[in-house]
């Protein structure tokens, strides 16, 4: 899910997760060389599938060009595109285990990867995701977007990632 930040820095208790309807083009579901679908009737948003692609390489295997050529052909193709998701890295304990790496070195690749992508195709609504697994982990990410010179709160959408597994929301409501 995602939610906009707050304008001023708050604690993340005032950030609500709400869910948003995704198309995953990496979890298996790729889509066709060709697409033949009726265009959608509201706009819609892509998730980079980086769960399943760092849970079964422990690294991502699609590059960031790959990745923007995806996008620009689902743009083209598809149409009403709201937002991509950059290929952010989750910190989930079991894809921490399978590349490695700990939560920090998780949320660094996550900004550079978005640094990236926005370099890469500055046309495109990618937008930046922040990772973590206890809410000081997504305060201190959100920080450090800022030593990169990364003012979150003027981006028009933040993703707010690692939710999907918890057994329940409550510890990052803290």
């Amino acid at each position: 899910g995602t939610q906009r930040l707050p304008t001023s820095p708050r604690p993340l208790r005032n950030i609500r997760h709400r869910p948003h309807p995704t198309t995953n083009s990496r979890n298996g579901n790729l889509l066709p060389a060709s697409i033949t679908t009726t265009r959608p009737q509201t706009t819609w948003s892509l998730d980079s599938g980086g769960f399943t692609e760092l849970n079964m390489y422990g690294k991502w295997e699609t590059t960031p060009t790959s990745y923007i050529t995806d996008i620009h052909r689902y743009t083209q193709e598809i149409g009403q595109l709201d937002w991509a998701a950059p290929q952010d890295w989750m910190c989930e304990p079991q894809v921490l285990k399978k590349t490695g790496k700990t939560i920090q070195e998780h949320q660094k690749l996550t900004v550079e990867n978005w640094i990236t992508l926005k370099n890469l195709a500055p046309d495109l609504p990618i937008i930046p995701a922040l990772q973590g697994w206890e809410p000081n982990d997504y305060l201190r990410h959100r920080d450090l977007y800022a030593t990169y010179g990364i003012d979150l709160t003027q981006q028009p959408t933040v993703g707010m990632g690692t939710f999907c597994r918890r057994a329940s929301l409550r510890p990052v409501h803290k």
